[in-house]
């Protein structure tokens, strides 16, 4: 419970202070990071490093990508 606590209160703080930035935000980019920064204080065990590479792979490789797909859609769809 104080793990599910720790993770949302610092998703919670993280979109608060990205919003009033008047920054982009993401819910799903903020609490993975908690859930992760949560495992990395209990050690590194609790983090499945594999796992973190993939979800950081796609984050890069993602955005590119769809940006991409999208400018293609776009060029082909009759106007």
């Amino acid at each position: 419970p104080e793990a599910g606590l720790a993770a949302q209160l610092s998703t919670a703080l993280t979109m608060l202070l990205v919003t009033r930035m008047g920054l982009p935000s993401s819910t799903t980019l903020a609490i993975t990071g908690a859930i992760i920064g949560v495992g990395l204080s209990r050690g590194r065990g609790y983090v499945n490093t594999k796992t973190v590479i993939r979800v950081f792979t796609m984050w890069v490789v993602g955005f590119p990508a769809t940006l991409l797909l999208s400018m293609t859609m776009s060029a082909l769809t009759p106007r």
